[in-house]
């Protein structure tokens, strides 16, 4: 199985302050702890999770090794704007993740081509066209083909169904899209 996840922040003291009406905790130990408990209960050893940017704030290279090491399936890390490069090198150096890319990656499932980043991207509405993305944490993304699945999103949660911190299924999503094309711009 495959899933996608964003925005998890592991050790960002001030994301509770944030973003109250997903992360509803009473310490940074409770909610990192209450995402890895999601995360293991819904992904497998053998399963991929590609995850959107932003896995920690300013948190120390221990306390990332810490945590990913309690997190199963192969980590496929997608670089965002808190994440530090080198952290993201020794973590793969490390092999506490599997791959991480700077910029983004494009998957095809199913006749949809995914272009997954952190950002969201304005890709002009084509047809099977998304940006899947994180970074704007609760904010609606703009465009009908954006879909944020930061664990933050209301389309996460409100759309989906999905507990707080749960990924979601790269299935599932593609199904998503399926059953709800893209509308395109009118023809002039």
């Amino acid at each position: 199985m495959e899933y996608l996840i964003a925005d998890l922040h592991f050790g960002h003291k001030k994301i509770i302050e944030f973003e109250p009406s997903r992360r509803h905790f009473s310490s940074i130990e409770e909610m990192d702890e209450a995402l890895i408990q999601k995360w293991n209960e819904t992904v497998h050893y053998n399963d991929i999770v590609y995850i959107l940017g932003d896995i920690s704030m300013n948190s120390k290279y221990s306390y990332l090794t810490a945590i990913f090491s309690r997190l199963k399936g192969k980590k496929i890390i997608i670089q965002g704007n808190h994440d530090n490069t080198s952290d993201l090198k020794k973590l793969l150096r490390d092999g506490y993740i599997d791959a991480y890319h700077e910029l983004g990656i494009r998957l095809k499932r199913n006749k949809q081509k995914l272009y997954l980043s952190h950002y969201p991207m304005f890709i002009g509405r084509r047809k099977n066209m998304w940006s899947v993305h994180g970074h704007i944490h609760s904010l609606p993304s703009v465009e009908p083909n954006q879909l944020n699945v930061g664990v933050d999103a209301s389309f996460m949660k409100d759309t989906m169904g999905l507990d707080f911190g749960e990924p979601i299924l790269l299935d599932a999503l593609v199904d998503y899209m399926v059953a709800h094309p893209v509308p395109l711009y009118p023809r002039r």
